[in-house]
């Protein structure tokens, strides 16, 4: 992990820059995982000379980095880099989703409060190829943005926390339960969604894991949940919040045997088969 104290002055080619990432990569042949975290520890320039020079890189993340912009996201998306985490970089856009979108490699995406993200950069990343594992957290997501994420074929986990509660169109589970027939973890944080939007997934052969962690009032019981837990064989857990509890007491005991309640949280839980692997 690379940092740097936020008083020092530097330049927008970012404290280290092309030169001083250049000389990391060179002189760690090896080096297949970096986070690098502080507003201004690097910029596109620095970023850019990264992916050039580090042919081992497999996972990156970059945290409150300010000085970066779709123009490092254009030389990310070039690279063999696997895994990207962005965190508060509060200068990309949806133009840069347009160019991790070309990326033949990119299999895990994270987007943590990428303020300028909107529904028009998720439309651009239904045409990733290879992406198996997408998180979205603190960001302006749409129900329109959530259908195009749906066709993106390849997901096998999906994990959405909006800024605001975000509704949930049985048209939009529907499709995520059809496209997305590799999906084996759905995690629906602050997602407000219908009995018909659950029972869409049962008889979807891959589906592990569901969460739906909603705390205002919902718009399923427990039938919609036990015919989910019945009809989706490959089903190990469904998790909601424990204020809804004492509304499913009654469920069928193999529907029953696989349910968990939870205290409501606003942290997205982390990936749940290693995120930062770098295996193929």
């Amino acid at each position: 992990m690379v940092g740097y104290d936020d008083k020092e002055q530097v330049h927008d080619d970012g404290l280290l820059g092309p030169k001083g990432l250049h000389a990391l990569a060179t002189g760690c042949p090896k080096l297949s995982m970096l986070v690098l975290c502080g507003r201004k520890v690097v910029g596109n320039p620095a970023v850019d000379a990264l992916c050039h020079s580090a042919h081992n890189l497999k996972a990156l993340c970059l945290q409150n980095v300010k000085l970066i912009s779709d123009q490092a996201l254009r030389a990310i998306g070039s690279s063999s880099i696997r895994t990207l985490e962005l965190v508060s970089c509060d200068n990309v856009t949806d133009v840069g989703l347009g160019f991790l979108a070309t990326s033949k490699t990119l299999k895990k995406l994270v987007i943590d409060g990428c303020r300028k993200i909107t529904e028009t950069g998720l439309v651009l990343l239904r045409n990733m190829c290879s992406l198996e594992h997408l998180a979205l957290s603190w960001s302006r997501l749409t129900d329109a943005g959530v259908m195009a994420i749906s066709e993106i074929r390849t997901l096998k986990e999906l994990r959405l926390c909006p800024i605001d509660r975000l509704d949930l169109s049985d048209r939009t589970m529907v499709a995520l339960a059809e496209n997305c027939s590799r999906l084996e973890t759905l995690d629906l944080h602050s997602c407000r969604v219908t009995g018909a939007g659950i029972r869409a997934f049962s008889g979807h052969k891959c589906l592990k894991f569901l969460s739906v962690m909603y705390r205002s009032s919902v718009n399923f019981d427990q039938s919609d949940v036990e015919r989910l837990a019945l009809g989706c064989p490959s089903l190990k857990c469904v998790v909601l919040d424990e204020s809804l509890e004492r509304s499913f007491e009654s469920m069928h005991e193999n529907a029953k045997s696989i349910m968990k309640f939870l205290y409501f949280s606003n942290i997205l839980p982390p990936f749940s088969t290693g995120f930062w692997s770098t295996s193929p």
